[in-house]
C-alpha cells in the first residue's frame, strides 16, 4: 500500500474514531443522567426494579469506559503511524474488520487465539 493510500486510510479512521468517541461519550452521559435522576418510591416495593435499573446503567457506564479507552487507543496508534497493524503478529489488519471494529487491535486469527485461551492463560 502506497503511503498516499495508508494515509488517506488513516484520515478516514480517525474520523470514524473521533465519531464514534462521541456517541460512547454521549451514552455514558445519558447513562450518568438516568442514575442520578432516579427517583426512589418510599413504599419500596419499587426498589428492587430500581436497583436493577441502575446496575443496568452502571454496566453501561463500564462498557463505554472500556469502548473510550479503546478508541483513545487507537487514536494513539494511528498518531503513531502504527495503526491497522496487529499486536500479537505484526501482520497487517485486513481493513474489513477495521471498517467494522475501528479500535481493533488484533487481526481475526489473533483476537480468536485470544479470546479461546480465556483469561487465566493470558495473566501467565
Amino acid at each position: 500500500m502506497s503511503g498516499k493510500a495508508y494515509q488517506k486510510i488513516l484520515s478516514v479512521m480517525r474520523e470514524k474514531l473521533l465519531e464514534k468517541r462521541q456517541e460512547v461519550v454521549a451514552s455514558q452521559k445519558r447513562s450518568i443522567k438516568s442514575i442520578s435522576g432516579t427517583e426512589r418510591r418510599q413504599d419500596g416495593f419499587d426498589v428492587p426494579f430500581q436497583e436493577d435499573g441502575t446496575d443496568i446503567h452502571i454496566s453501561c457506564i463500564n462498557s463505554d469506559k472500556q469502548k473510550i479507552f479503546c478508541i483513545d487507543r487507537a487514536l494513539e496508534l494511528i498518531e503513531a503511524e502504527k495503526y491497522g497493524i496487529c499486536q500479537a503478529c505484526q501482520q497487517p489488519i485486513p481493513l474489513s474488520r477495521l471498517e467494522v471494529m475501528p479500535f481493533a487491535t488484533h487481526c481475526t486469527k489473533c483476537q480468536s487465539s485470544l479470546e479461546n485461551e480465556g483469561p487465566t492463560k493470558r495473566r501467565r
